[in-house]
């Protein structure tokens, strides 16, 4: 069946538990808010280079429908595939220098679907993971803000973190990391292979709790 309410959230710190919190009533739905509201806000701030929030999203549907299989999901299977094929479609035409653009509304779609299939299976702690790069997206926007309001200074020359890694004409003002300016193409393809890299870590997790 495509939808699932599973019985609690799986958790990779806590050894040989697979339900360690569960949720009833009210509680339930404001967490399934709390989680698709962060998901999908986390790839809009992804969505910001050619090819970056679709090439995340890829691996993280990919990595989502491998644990479906796993735990004898069809449904997600399916849904994860034919999503996934649509974004590959879509990546076609959106790599460097893209021809087509998604925009919010493409965003958000990617993260709604990475966040319902991660709810369906209990699976939202492991977005941490199976979606790390829009998470290390979303911390940069927080901390650059955060530390701008208590120093008036910037930790990033821009957030989200992509930026940092552009050439940014007219900055005149003090950052702490320091200037970086790499091809687009470099930064899209170095945030794909982080974001694998974090799904690799999530599936050995969960493989081996």
């Amino acid at each position: 069946m495509f939808f699932l309410v599973p019985d609690g959230v799986h958790v990779f710190f806590f050894p040989g538990t697979a339900t360690a919190f569960q949720f009833e009533n009210v509680l339930l739905w404001i967490w399934l808010y709390l989680v698709l509201s962060g998901t999908t806000h986390a790839f809009n701030l992804t969505d910001g280079l050619d090819g970056l929030a679709a090439g995340v999203g890829l691996v993280a549907l990919g990595t989502l429908g491998l644990v479906a299989g796993w735990q004898g999901h069809p449904g997600l299977v399916a849904l994860s595939v034919v999503f996934g094929a649509a974004l590959l479609g879509f990546l076609y035409f959106n790599r460097h220098p893209a021809r087509v653009f998604m925009g919010d509304t493409g965003a958000f779609a990617i993260g709604g679907c990475v966040a319902s299939l991660a709810f369906a299976m209990g699976l939202e702690l492991y977005l941490f993971l199976f979606a790390f790069v829009p998470v290390i997206e979303t911390l940069s926007v927080a901390l650059q803000l955060s530390y701008y309001r208590l120093t008036q200074r910037r930790i990033f020359k821009i957030a989200p973190l992509h930026h940092h890694f552009e050439a940014a004409r007219g900055v005149d003002y003090v950052y702490l990391l320091p200037n970086v300016e790499w091809p687009e193409p470099r930064i899209t393809l170095s945030f794909w292979l982080v974001a694998v890299l974090g799904a690799l870590v999530g599936l050995g997790l969960y493989s081996n709790p």
